[in-house]
């Protein structure tokens, strides 16, 4: 059911259940649904009003981008609800998201629980409300918190949303309730937004935040500015800028990166093999095995996420922990395969073990494997690469899916075959710089070709390569002195492309999505372009492996051309949506659309 509809007499009230967070949806029929019901509470006679809410504590949470070829269905609802002839108020009981809350700016009164949140996100997918959000907001909230909220994409809390404008009043009770009480009052008066004059300060607003703006691939908050500075008394008009310009940022190169970027997000949430409807919590409890540094580290993270922190050196007793962790320093003391083993082993039952290095010794693995996970943080603690083992059991592994989300941080799931994912992106991408230093080109200049590029830091700089001449031999003949800005990036990009192709071929990375997430929490990659999957399909892969195999014959490559490389391109295949676990290229049908 994708919306309900209870008919109160003097109130119809119109409920969003649209899957878990309420999205509207063109293709699956809630604008239509939402459309037809306003049109007959309009007709019905003893009706006084609408009131529109969502299912779940949930208000909306925003439209579907694969519907952003249908915008013009969306502009229309929200046309018909801001010029209805009845009242229409939002009970907002929860999140308001995107769309929706451009679908709560086209009512005349908006109430929310104190505990609701707002958020226009858009500028980070690359887009703009393209939805009357442009021109609605400034007129409830002023321009300049306008810019502020759509360029900043933070959500927002419902005291701030009062006292900015955006809503009319918080509710301590039941919203529904009480918009409900409101509409049948009988005093309702009809205010439409777009008949609101615009800011006065639009126009200056709009030049001061131009002046703060960086160079970016992505337009979408140069395009924000341009919507707020030509604010008018012309709604009309500023709305058909609007969609001109949400049209040209859809198509751009840096959308469509960034709206990937997006989904291989969505599918890292998804642990291949695991039953999606169990809901496993993070452990109560944790035994922190070591006092190092890192063992201090992950002890303040975990008890930031509520869990009940006891530390320990090895050998010492850990008592009866849900989750015993060990980090990388601790297992380096001659005892502490022994006594990890051990203390893996006598955990209680359906509790696990978190290991910051390569495993437990031989001992008593077979007992202890069950429970042991082992992970890496890479990006500045952001990402959490989780080392699956056959013996690994799926109860494990969720605990640590779960305590990972909890910490706030990425969880990437790879195959115990081989080296990390990290591990082994992080030495593709410096095997060539590596070689153009020893070949004259200075670091300075690679890591401001990368930058230039895009990437959030130059591998020189980032510490990457190490001491940046040891044990390099000098090959003059394969490279120029002094590589230029062009073939410095090819050469980065395509050894990262190529060892991304390698890593799904062999099982360490369970599917593209993997990769991309990597390169861009781990290396820095630009969320604009997507991850190193995605701008391959981008440039081509019949170029991709031509150059590759130029590369290798050249010796120029550090590994030879991918043979998934070739078999994709063979059958017109895309490498990003790649699922090595589903045996081919699978894209969501939402992404597939929100990437055409």
């Amino acid at each position: 059911m994708t919306i309900e509809v209870e008919d109160l007499r003097e109130v119809h009230l119109l409920r969003l259940s649209n899957g878990p967070a309420n999205i509207l949806s063109v293709a699956t029929g809630v604008v239509a649904s939402l459309g037809a019901a306003l049109a007959r509470a309009q007709v019905a006679p003893e009706c006084r009003g609408v009131v529109m809410t969502g299912a779940r504590d949930i208000f909306c949470g925003g439209a579907d981008l694969g519907d952003l070829g249908r915008a013009d269905d969306l502009r229309a609802l929200f046309d018909a609800i801001e010029w209805s002839d009845i009242p229409v108020v939002m009970a907002i009981g929860g999140p308001a998201l995107g769309g929706g809350v451009e679908l709560a700016l086209a009512g005349h009164w908006r109430v929310a629980v104190r505990t609701a949140q707002f958020a226009l996100p858009e500028a980070g997918l690359g887009l703009l409300p393209g939805l009357g959000g442009t021109q609605r907001l400034p007129r409830l909230v002023g321009a300049e918190r306008a810019l502020d909220f759509m360029l900043s994409g933070q959500r927002i809390t419902a005291e701030a949303a009062l006292a900015a404008g955006l809503i009319d009043a918080i509710v301590d009770g039941d919203v529904v309730d009480a918009a409900i009480r409101f509409v049948r009052d009988g005093r309702v008066p009809l205010r439409r937004t777009c008949t609101r004059p615009p800011p006065p300060d639009a126009a200056t607003a709009a030049a001061a935040r131009r002046q703060t703006l960086r160079s970016s691939l992505n337009r979408a908050p140069e395009r924000i500015v341009d919507c707020v500075a030509n604010l008018s008394t012309d709604f009309a008009a500023g709305l058909r800028l609007e969609a001109q310009w949400l049209d040209e940022l859809v198509a751009s190169d840096a959308s469509r990166g960034l709206r990937h970027a997006f989904f291989a997000h969505r599918a890292a949430m998804h642990i291949p093999g695991l039953d999606k409807r169990r809901k496993v919590g993070p452990p109560a409890t944790a035994h922190i095995l070591g006092r190092c540094t890192h063992a201090r580290h992950i002890a303040a993270r975990l008890k930031a996420s509520g869990v009940a922190v006891s530390q320990g050196e090895p050998g010492e007793g850990i008592g009866n922990p849900e989750l015993l962790v060990m980090a990388a320093e601790a297992e380096g003391a001659p005892e502490a395969p022994v006594a990890e083993a051990g203390a893996i082993t006598a955990l209680p039952r359906g509790a696990a073990a978190l290991l910051g290095g390569s495993g437990v010794g031989d001992a008593k693995a077979d007992q202890a494997a069950a429970k042991q996970v082992q992970f890496h943080c890479v990006g500045g603690g952001v990402l959490m690469e989780v080392i699956r083992t056959p013996r690994t059991a799926p109860a494990a592994l969720a605990a640590m899916a779960a305590l990972g989300k909890a910490m706030g941080k990425t969880v990437i799931m790879s195959g115990d075959r081989g080296g990390s994912i990290f591990e082994r992106l992080a030495e593709a991408y410096v095997a060539p710089v590596r070689s153009l230093l020893a070949t004259g080109t200075p670091g300075e200049r690679i890591d401001r070709a990368m930058t230039r590029w895009g990437m959030a830091q130059g591998p020189v700089a980032a510490g990457l390569v190490g001491s940046p001449t040891a044990g390099i031999a000098l090959e003059a003949d394969m490279y120029p002195s002094v590589a230029s800005d062009a073939q410095i990036v090819e050469l980065c990009l395509l050894h990262l492309i190529n060892e991304g192709a390698h890593l799904i071929a062999e099982g360490v990375a369970w599917r593209s999505a993997d990769i991309e997430i990597v390169a861009l929490e781990g290396l820095g990659f630009p969320r604009e372009r997507g991850g190193p999957m995605f701008e391959a399909d981008r440039i081509g892969l019949p170029g991709i492996l031509a150059r590759l195999r130029t590369l290798h014959a050249e010796g120029k490559l550090a590994r030879e051309p991918a043979a998934l490389i070739t078999t994709l391109e063979r059958g017109s295949a895309a490498l990003a949506g790649h699922d090595a676990a589903a045996g081919g290229t699978r894209l969501h049908r939402r992404e597939k659309q929100a990437l055409s």
